[in-house]
């Protein structure tokens, strides 16, 4: 809502878990031209797929900024991301990334959050300043994005079976809590299944 109209912009989504395979699907329910999803876990680039990004890339640690901008360039012809999503929320890493990845005049939607108190500020480059990027802060949502989000998936307009890659009964809570937690059996996101 707060981007404003997406069609026919080439859109990177940096972060694929759950959040971030969700805002793929919307993107391009929403007319985006391009998805270009980025994650360091090829698993979940599966996934990405599932969820209608046009594109992936296999980010490495440490990152390889030029290498993912270059790759950027390649999809886009030339033209850069009009939107770059950060849906991780690290200052030196993702932030950064969604800002190298944006065409002048473009904008950064910071979404994700960084760790508990490990970063009590974010910075932006001055080159960032100087190329006009406009960075829009999509934290903490209003209780009427939920409603509007039931009344997609009620309406068929939404598919969240499409972001679960585990299903476990409840009774297994603990269980599928770890798995996801360390990232065990290519887990992206768990559904505990209550018995009928």
């Amino acid at each position: 809502q707060k981007l404003g109209s997406v069609i026919n912009l080439n859109i990177a989504v940096v972060g694929q878990g759950q959040n971030g395979l969700i805002i793929s699907q919307m993107l391009a329910n929403m007319g985006a031209r391009r998805i270009i999803a980025l994650d360091l876990l090829e698993e979940r680039l599966v996934y990405s797929k599932k969820n209608k990004a046009t594109h992936t890339i296999r980010v490495t640690a440490p990152m390889d900024t030029e290498a993912v901008r270059s790759e950027i360039e390649r999809i886009t012809e030339g033209e850069m991301c009009h939107v770059a999503v950060d849906m991780v929320g690290h200052q030196n890493r993702t932030i950064q990334l969604c800002s190298e990845l944006t065409k002048r005049g473009g904008k950064v939607l910071l979404f994700g959050l960084p760790p508990a108190k490990s970063e009590e500020q974010m910075n932006i480059r001055f080159v960032d300043l100087s190329r006009n990027l406009s960075y829009v802060c999509a934290h903490s949502p209003e209780f009427e994005s939920f409603r509007l989000a039931l009344e997609l998936i009620e309406q068929g307009r939404f598919d969240p079976s499409t972001i679960f890659s585990h299903e476990m009964p409840f009774c297994k809570f603990r269980e599928a809590y770890d798995k996801a937690c360390n990232y065990e059996d290519g887990v992206v996101k768990v559904l505990l299944a209550f018995p009928e």
